[in-house]
């Protein structure tokens, strides 16, 4: 109980900004450590080509309808967050390709996964975090055993809601490192009809002895674009949307960015700023009349909500950020023909552009790991399934 006090205290103090023991400014504009322009000649010199050869796809007639995230352990073994009519599961292949079943649908006497945010693979364990259920889920190295299920909102919202009728939460897990801190963003319960812009906190909370919580920065939210329909506000995304992509690496820096700039913070293991990388990417136009209304000429509804909407001038510079075992940051690029986006490789070790190459937007990369690519593709009957490369020319 003193542990999840302490966490209480904690955002009941940054949403008040009524404590002192918070050091700093925590805005996304804190202090960017050393900065990095990606275009210059000396960090692209030595750019290499890479190919791709497939040698695996993992389905087993699954019919997954989305596969959110993946996670692979240090035998190969392949993790897979899949949904099929509304339910969601935790599959699980062997590295040649063999189904070996569902691992579970839910949390040791909790409730089935609502939305499986992001899987990951630390000290032979799997953690499996799910943001609309604010809920963290780790199994043991037989893949049976679930040690641990904590419920952010049971240990929080309790405390918070107790005269803070105002400061709702909503809580966000976002990754787990090796030593066994939780990477979180947690920000006020907003309206998007009446809010579609906002900010969020990140934190840092070790989960194993309670050091913690710690706020590094802020970052911005998701942006939904709001129209109109009966005289009232109707909020949506965009295709492209515009959003925040923060992740760890497997030594426990913490990488950030946005999609609406080519702008990539990396923070030490204790949230200080190190380097931010930045590319002068020219972002493509939006033009809602070409882009976006034809999608909806089926749907009167849908159609009139977003022709009266107000749309940003250009599309967000990025689609996704993840980083790979080598602790390269693969970062996806929006083009002009949105079939088709250029994809960065940035090797924080050299401070470089390690790679650029085009790749289908349709085949999204997900994972790299010992090597080997992992992307998510339809089959030929439209559902969702795993397909692993082979890379060549990443590594000397």
């Amino acid at each position: 109980m003193k542990k999840h006090l302490s966490v209480a205290i904690f955002i009941i103090c940054v949403m008040t900004s009524g404590c002192t023991f918070l050091e700093g400014d925590h805005s996304r504009n804190k202090g960017p450590g050393e900065f990095v322009d990606l275009s210059e000649p000396d960090r692209v010199k030595n750019i290499r080509t890479l190919q791709f050869e497939r040698e695996q796809v993992f389905e087993d007639s699954l019919l997954l309808d989305r596969i959110p995230d993946i996670t692979i352990d240090d035998e190969g073994t392949l993790y897979l967050a899949g949904e099929k009519w509304n339910h969601r599961h935790i599959h699980h292949f062997s590295a040649i390709g063999t189904y070996r079943g569902i691992l579970s649908d839910r949390q040791k006497n909790g409730p089935e996964f609502d939305q499986i945010s992001s899987l990951h693979f630390r000290n032979d364990q799997l953690w499996i975090l799910d943001s609309a259920n604010e809920t963290i889920t780790r199994y043991g190295p037989d893949e049976e055993t679930d040690l641990d299920y904590i419920a952010l909102d049971s240990l929080l919202s309790e405390e918070l809601t107790a005269g803070q009728p105002n400061n709702a939460l909503d809580l966000h897990p976002l990754g787990v490192d090796r030593n066994g801190r939780l990477l979180f963003a947690f920000h006020e319960e907003r309206n998007p009809a009446y809010q579609p812009d906002g900010q969020m906190h990140i934190a840092l909370l070790s989960i194993s002895d309670g050091v913690g919580p710690k706020i590094l920065f802020q970052e911005k939210a998701e942006r939904y674009i709001v129209g109109v329909y009966a005289g009232k506000p109707a909020p949506f995304t965009l295709p492209i949307a515009e959003k925040p992509f923060i992740e760890f690496t497997d030594t426990g820096k913490i990488v950030s960015a946005h999609s609406t700039d080519f702008s990539i913070r990396i923070f030490s293991t204790d949230g200080a700023p190190l380097r931010t990388y930045r590319y002068p990417l020219q972002r493509v136009d939006f033009q809602p009349e070409e882009d976006l209304l034809p999608e909806y000429t089926h749907n009167r509804q849908l159609h009139m909500v977003r022709e009266s909407a107000k749309y940003p001038d250009h599309w967000p510079a990025l689609y996704d950020m993840f980083v790979d075992d080598e602790e390269n940051i693969w970062i996806s690029t929006v083009q002009v023909d949105r079939d088709v986006s250029e994809w960065f490789v940035i090797d924080d070790i050299e401070k470089s552009v390690a790679a650029r190459f085009h790749w289908p937007v349709d085949k999204p990369f997900r994972a790299v790991k010992g090597g080997k690519a992992y992307t998510i593709e339809q089959n030929s009957s439209g559902f969702e399934v795993v397909v692993r490369y082979d890379v060549a020319g990443l590594v000397d």
